[in-house]
């Protein structure tokens, strides 16, 4: 950044910066956001907008918050935009990439060279394109789902700093960066964004690489799938942006080739504040897109020698690597109400804590310094639950945060705890773990392995994550470090409910399980980790039935047992079979001896199991593939049941006008026991093309016509697995 203008004609300096802070930040910016910080002081707004224009990279200073930042990785640039993206960004570009942090220069200023600015903006185009070893794969034809990048785009974190219908979140980015990049070479920068932008604010999410291809089909959706031209860099003219690119002191910022060495530039502290790009008045200088406000903190960060506290420091490299956005720390941050719905989790007993990313007061403190590292560097993730993932940064970049945890969050107190043999405390703890003990097998999982209804943070990693003194700190009063916790406090006022381990004594108990959780995953598994399993079968006389939640079915799983061992469950959300089999019935041990929601465990050996999706359609014609619903239809109603003598249930539903009767059960041939499926249609208007997902063997053959009086499943296949399955369609 210059803010005094000391070279009248070789303005050239001044597109350097143009260029540097282009391309540095194109992901979206945390500049538009500053205000919604009032936490913030002006002078600390001021500091992150200084690092966020990336002003040291050319101008020095003495002040070490003012850091510098690397332009991306010029190398193979051609391979990885569009020709008429660059020509365009070199152009204008707050136009091309609106609400970024760079610079625009006056058009109507000339150099001492005689060069206007359209002749080194094509003299650059042609030089930067040249960096490229192929010509680039412009198929359109790419492998990815748009559906599935869609889902991912609204629930692993992107919305958050990326919302495509507004601007302050980098929105305009969002729409046309289908418009930069080539399909294949938007997918490699989302798998490894950090490979080309070291020290930009866009992370590593760890996506596989079908996710990056399913996001890049989400987002090259959304522009015009045309074929791009051709460009072919003429030598004359890469010579010449060759040139230029060292004069204009790009290689400060940027690491090509060039024979020039970086320009030195004034001192931050030696500028001018009264004359240049942040002052009011109009010159032949570099432009911001700067509001007053903004010129104005970035004054006050100027004016004076700062002096910032390490709290300070905290909350200044919070913000500008947008953190913020999904973590809170001393009041300023947190999920905001507008996307919040975008936090979900796989684990809904878990409750807020199994969505919401955890406070950071006292992170440094809480968490391991190793373990700290493995999060922000290597993107360790110990809440498999949470959809929003935690992602990955430069660990150049975080190296100070780091420090500065650990020197804000000091150590909690903790006095000497007298303790038995080694063997015997371990012992302890594992007792305390299981079910013999404090039971928390029964809400954590255990080497990846859930035991009871909920799975929260696994037990085998906490003395890898933890510190020893938090550990016990948190054991004592639960709600005081993570206020709403699910976590019970089982040594209210420092009393035990279990005098018969450790004499009952509250600070031996907690000492015990932290010895025992330190043994990482070579510790033993607690009592209750695998337990008996409940049975709940049919007697000779009547049925049963459990409604619940059912693995892969979901919360609207309707599971029956019949008298001679066939059972079922029907998903009254999808109106059809999920699963067929032969045995006794079910474990409910998930939804009667567990905390949480809980599921339903069927006990089958071998199972036939049928496609999630709808298994009634209306479609144009028997031909016509079978649409995959993930959802049931407004027209299709689920309508309740009606139970026999045997209480068997027979499913009542309704697709458009046709009513169907829905009935599995028993019947004995020649001796033996078979299931037998019995639908009945009853329409009050006229049938019309409606076809049925037949059952037979769970292979989902293709769907039949169901306005025929009476028609056996022409799909019907003799199967041992199914018991000799039979299915009937009958009209009335």
């Amino acid at each position: 950044m210059i803010l005094r203008m000391r070279f009248q004609k070789k303005w050239i300096y001044w597109l350097a910066l143009l260029l540097f802070t282009s391309f540095v930040h194109i992901e979206g910016s945390v500049v538009e956001q500053l205000d919604q910080y009032p936490g913030l002081s002006p002078r600390q707004k001021g500091v992150i907008l200084i690092n966020e224009f990336g002003c040291v990279s050319c101008h020095t200073s003495s002040q070490n918050h003012f850091k510098p930042r690397r332009g991306p990785d010029l190398s193979g640039l051609g391979n990885r935009v569009k020709p008429e993206w660059l020509k365009g960004f070199l152009k204008t570009p707050h136009h091309v990439s609106a609400g970024a942090t760079h610079l625009d220069f006056p058009a109507e200023v000339h150099d001492s060279e005689d060069m206007s600015r359209s002749q080194i903006e094509n003299a650059l185009n042609h030089y930067l394109f040249s960096q490229a070893s192929s010509e680039p794969d412009q198929n359109n034809d790419f492998e990815g789902s748009i559906q599935k990048g869609d889902a991912l785009y609204h629930s692993i974190g992107c919305i958050v700093c990326h919302d495509a219908s507004s601007t302050e979140k980098g929105g305009s980015w969002m729409q046309s960066v289908g418009g930069k990049y080539y399909p294949d070479t938007l997918r490699d920068f989302l798998l490894d964004p950090l490979k080309t932008h070291p020290d930009a604010r866009m992370p590593d999410m760890h996506l596989t690489y079908d996710e990056a291809s399913d996001l890049a089909a989400f987002f090259m959706n959304r522009v015009d799938a045309a074929m791009t031209q051709v460009f072919v860099p003429q030598a004359e003219e890469r010579e010449k942006g060759q040139r230029l690119f060292g004069k204009l002191n790009c290689n400060a910022c940027h690491e090509l080739e060039t024979q020039d060495e970086a320009v030195t530039m004034p001192s931050l502290e030696a500028l001018r504040l009264d004359h240049g790009c942040l002052s009011a008045r109009k010159g032949q200088w570099p432009q911001f897109a700067l509001s007053k406000e903004q010129k104005t903190w970035m004054h006050l960060a100027l004016q004076s020698e700062n002096q910032w506290t390490p709290s300070e420091r905290i909350q200044m490299q919070l913000t500008q690597f947008n953190c913020v956005a999904c973590h809170a720390r001393d009041g300023i941050g947190g999920v905001s109400p507008e996307d919040d719905p975008y936090f979900t989790s796989h684990d809904p007993n878990l409750g807020e804590q199994g969505r919401l990313p955890p406070r950071l007061d006292g992170v440094g403190a809480k968490l391991n310094p190793v373990w700290l590292r493995k999060i922000l560097v290597q993107g360790a993730k110990s809440r498999p639950y949470m959809k929003t993932r935690m992602p990955r940064f430069g660990v150049e970049v975080l190296d100070e945060l780091m420090e500065l945890f650990a020197t804000v969050d000091s150590s909690l107190p903790l006095s000497d705890i007298e303790m038995p043999r080694l063997n015997d405390t371990r012992r302890a703890g594992r007792d305390l773990a299981g079910t013999k003990g404090m039971a928390c097998i029964t809400c954590h999982s255990f080497k990846g392995t859930q035991s009871g209804a909920m799975a929260a943070i696994d037990m085998s990693i906490m003395g890898q994550r933890l510190t020893h003194e938090w550990f016990h700190h948190y054991l004592a009063e639960p709600q005081r470090f993570s206020p709403g916790t699910l976590m019970p406090d089982f040594w209210p006022e420092g009393h035990s409910s279990k005098s018969e381990i450790l004499d009952g004594n509250a600070q031996k108990q907690m000492e015990a399980l932290w010895v025992y959780l330190s043994d990482g995953y070579s510790l033993g598994a607690p009592s209750g980790l695998y337990r008996e399993p409940m049975r709940l079968i049919a007697n000779e006389q009547e049925a049963v039935m459990l409604r619940r939640a059912y693995p892969g079915v979901g919360k609207r799983g309707i599971g029956v047992g019949l008298p001679h061992g066939h059972n079922y469950i029907f998903n009254a959300d999808k109106l059809g079979l999920a699963m067929l089999w032969k045995g006794d019935f079910a474990d409910p041990a998930g939804v009667w001896s567990s905390q949480g929601h809980g599921r339903v465990r069927p006990l089958a050996r071998q199972q036939i199991s049928f496609p999630v999706q709808a298994q009634w359609q209306g479609m144009d014609s028997k031909s016509a593939p079978w649409p995959e619903m993930e959802q049931r239809q407004a027209e299709q109603k689920f309508q309740g049941y009606r139970l026999d003598a045997q209480r068997v249930p027979t499913f009542l539903y309704a697709i458009d006008e046709t009513f169907v009767e829905d009935t599995l059960k028993e019947v004995e041939s020649e001796g033996q026991w078979t299931l037998e499926r019995t639908l009945h249609l009853k329409t009050n208007g006229k049938l019309g093309e409606s076809y049925f997902s037949c059952c037979c063997c769970g292979k989902n053959p293709s769907p039949w016509s169901v306005p025929v009086s009476s028609k056996r499943c022409p799909q019907y296949r003799s199967d041992r697995r199914c018991g000799g399955l039979r299915c009937e369609c009958r009209r009335r």
